[in-house]
């Protein structure tokens, strides 16, 4: 019998004005605050990690944007178990 996968569901946009609220909230601190704004500046900086053909090149601020919203969605988790 073939196993299931299980999909993760994918981030809609009310997870995206969860981690916005929490990143406004005055209690969510420097940490969380910084990595959204690093990963404003890598997708604005005009420099690549992997320059070259469009679909190449936008894995990269891809990827960024992807590990920011999971560290983000982190922090939000752990200061909701603070609560």
């Amino acid at each position: 019998m073939a196993r299931a996968w299980r999909r993760r569901p994918r981030p809609g946009w009310r997870d995206w004005l969860e981690v916005i609220r929490f990143l406004r909230d005055p209690r969510a601190g420097t940490g969380p605050r910084l990595v959204a704004l690093l990963a404003a500046l890598y997708l604005l900086w005009p420099a690549d990690l992997l320059p070259g053909l469009p679909p190449l090149s936008w894995l990269d601020d891809a990827a960024a944007v992807w590990i920011a919203y999971q560290v983000l969605r982190h922090q939000l988790q752990r200061a909701r178990r603070r609560d």
